[in-house]
This record gives C-alpha cells, sequence and structure tokens, in this order.
C-alpha cells in the first residue's frame, strides 16, 4: 500500500494541470476575500465582519479542488493509463484507496494554505479600512478548521465522482454546476431540501456561526460526509465490476 501512495503522489506532483489548479485556488481565494472584506461597512457586528475571512473564498476555490480530484481516475481512463495501472496494481481497491489518501491529504494541504491566504488577506483588508477584528472571536478557531476539512472532502468527492462517472467532461460537467449555482437553485422550489444537500450541509463547517440555522457545522459535516461516502462507495463498486479495457 506504501509503494501504491508513493506513486499516486508522484503522479499527482508531476502533473502540470496539479500546480495550475493549485494556484488558481490560492490566487482565487486572496482576490474574492480581498473584494469581500473591502465591502465591508460601517456599523458591520463582529460575526459579519469575521464571516469576510472565510465563507467568500469556499463557494469559488472548492471547484479548483473538486476538479483536482475528478481528474485523478477520469484521467487515467482518458488517456488510457488505467491499463498499466492496474496492471502494476491489481488489487483495486487498494488504488482506489491510494488514490484517496493522497488527494484527500493534498486537498487538506492545500485547503490550509488556502485558508491562510484568506484569513491573512482579510485581517488585513480590514485593518486598512479600520474594522480590524481578531481570529479569536466567537468560533472562528473552529470554522478555519472546519474550512480546511471541507477543502479535504472535496479533493475525495471529486475522486469518487470521476470514479463513478469516468469521462473527465462529464464529471466536470455534472459536478461543477451543482456546486457552483444548481444545489441553490433547487433551493428555490424546495427550500426544506436543500437543507440536507450536499454543499448546503457542507458550508456548516466554514460558517463563522451556525445560530439560527437549521443545521450545526456537526451535523452539516456529518451529511456531507455521508453524501461524499455514497459517491465514493457507488464509485468503487462500479470500479470493481467493470471492464477497464
Amino acid at each position: 500500500m506504501n509503494k501504491l501512495i508513493r506513486s499516486e503522489w508522484i503522479k499527482l506532483r508531476s502533473l502540470r494541470t496539479t500546480w495550475v489548479l493549485a494556484i488558481l485556488s490560492i490566487v482565487t481565494a486572496i482576490g474574492i476575500t480581498a473584494v469581500a472584506a473591502g465591502t465591508v461597512q460601517e456599523g458591520m457586528g463582529d460575526f459579519e465582519r469575521l464571516d469576510l475571512l472565510l465563507t467568500p473564498a469556499p463557494l469559488l476555490v472548492r471547484l479548483f479542488i473538486l476538479g483536482l480530484g475528478i481528474l485523478a481516475f477520469a484521467n487515467e481512463y482518458r488517456y488510457g493509463t488505467i491499463v498499466p495501472t492496474l496492471a502494476a496494481a491489481p488489487i483495486r481497491l487498494e488504488l482506489v484507496g491510494a488514490k484517496l489518501i493522497v488527494l484527500g491529504a493534498f486537498g487538506l494541504v492545500l485547503g490550509a494554505i488556502v485558508t491562510l491566504a484568506s484569513v491573512v488577506t482579510g485581517l488585513t483588508v480590514l485593518s486598512l479600512v479600520g474594522q480590524p477584528v481578531s481570529i479569536l472571536d466567537g468560533e472562528i478557531p473552529r470554522a478555519i478548521a472546519g474550512t480546511i476539512a471541507f477543502y479535504g472532502i472535496c479533493a475525495v468527492l471529486g475522486v469518487g465522482a470521476g470514479l463513478l462517472v469516468r469521462q473527465p467532461t462529464i464529471a466536470i460537467g455534472v459536478l461543477i454546476p451543482w456546486a457552483l449555482f444548481a444545489e441553490q437553485a433547487l433551493g428555490s422550489f424546495l427550500p426544506n431540501l436543500v437543507t440536507y444537500l450536499p454543499f448546503t450541509a457542507g458550508a456548516q463547517l466554514y460558517a463563522v456561526t451556525t445560530q439560527g440555522e437549521p443545521l450545526d457545522a456537526g451535523v452539516g459535516a456529518a451529511l456531507f460526509l455521508t453524501w461524499t461516502a455514497v459517491v465514493v462507495v457507488g464509485g468503487a463498486l462500479l470500479f470493481q465490476r467493470r471492464d477497464v479495457s
């Protein structure tokens, strides 16, 4: 298993796409947080100002991290490298486990960098406009940890989606629009249902406060993990049965 994990890490780090998406994640987080913090208004409460540090970035950054996860398996099918990969690692579930570990860990590390960049940017902009806040206020430490976990889970979810669908264009064409706007659009018609859908529930992980929300951070995390597990297990079961040639 260690050899498989090492092999998957070498694959991931050798792809230009990995670093392009990682850089886009960091730059997007800095940019969107700077813009959001710049909109702060006199009289905003502490929670409202703290919310500007964490909430804006995941709305877009998750798309890049989902993309990273999707391509882990989908590109193997696209370029035909899945055949030699399975020749070298014939136990399919071990290969799935190795990819999940590598992409999940990479998502967590990238998520930590992105979150740090967001927080530093937000604090700097808020200080410059005379609205400083402390990251020790309220539930910010919990929300910071939750944001990092959210990104890690997104990477794992992407792996499962790529494994389930196999075709990168289809996986990206379905999951990215769903994460970006379709889930919220559905909420216009079924407001009671949308609360329990993956990204709405997962948003409780990086919410500065869940007061007044139908779900707290723990329940939101559990629901997001459950949705992710369903996709990953479904993909793994199909992977076991499918002919890859």
